[in-house]
């Protein structure tokens, strides 16, 4: 099945139960205040680093992956001037590629890669328009909203990434769904009010169509005992097209507020 048609089929089937995010627009080019301190700045170093996440506690499997554990190292970046400025963000991508990148930024105005009304202004350094956004918030000292035209914060929703397939741990003496409900239980207490489930049981590690069940069945039991949240599904492209369309059925009419990954897009 081609990746358009199944858009289209999987649209149609969960026409009445996917919600889309109404998702505040921000946008470069509508801040009133010069940026003109930034030609005064030059790029000093940009230095990379890992840092280390720590989980509130064990993540398991995914539907093509085994336990997650409880920590991963996110990889990061910090920006200095020569005026001692800095800027920080998480990195995207292949390290070695960004540290390509960074070294073409050394030793050059701020001014001539980022701009308050166009971004980054060459498009293969997107990846470091995050960090450039604190470097210029601390300059200018305005908040990275007011670069991108708000006249005070935009609140979003958080979720929960954590609800994996802890159900079917230990593998001696699977906890069930239970563990699954007691964990949404923790995360509601938290102050969370979105869950993100992991589906894909039938990928690896379960039949195929008892894995789908338990995808469906884990999908309404979390909905139900949670009326006051939002679902979202993540599938890491556990389902074959027609296989996900299926799972979308068999949910009726419960609302999903987004779905990832259902399926590699080169089927």
């Amino acid at each position: 099945m081609e990746r358009k048609d199944f858009l289209k089929k999987s649209a149609l089937a969960a026409l009445a139960g996917l919600t889309l995010p109404e998702m505040p627009f921000l946008t470069y080019g509508n801040v009133d205040a010069p940026d003109k301190e930034l030609d005064y700045h030059k790029i000093r170093d940009i230095r990379f680093f890992n840092t280390l996440v720590r989980y509130p506690r064990n993540v398991g499997k995914n539907s093509r992956r085994d336990n997650h554990g409880t920590t991963n190292q996110a990889g990061a970046c910090i920006i200095r001037t020569d005026k001692g400025a800095s800027g920080w963000a998480l990195t995207e991508g292949r390290k070695e590629a960004c540290i390509k990148l960074a070294s073409t930024m050394t030793g050059r105005m701020i001014s001539e890669l980022f701009s308050v009304k166009d971004g980054m202004l060459a498009p293969e350094n997107k990846v470091f328009e995050t960090a450039y956004l604190d470097l210029a918030g601390n300059i200018l000292n305005k908040p990275a909203y007011k670069l991108l035209g708000a006249k005070k914060p935009v609140p979003n929703k958080c979720y929960s990434g954590m609800i994996y397939f802890d159900d079917l741990d230990p593998k001696e003496k699977p906890r069930g769904i239970d563990k699954l409900m007691e964990e949404c239980r923790f995360d509601y207490d938290f102050g969370y009010r979105q869950f993100k489930l992991k589906i894909g049981r039938g990928n690896m590690w379960m039949e195929r169509s008892a894995g789908d069940k338990r995808d469906t069945e884990v999908t309404l039991e979390i909905a139900k005992a949670f009326p006051d949240c939002e679902i979202l599904v993540d599938a890491n492209d556990g389902y074959t097209p027609e296989g996900f369309i299926a799972y979308l059925k068999s949910i009726g009419d419960t609302k999903l507020f987004w779905v990832e990954e259902p399926c590699a897009e080169s089927m």
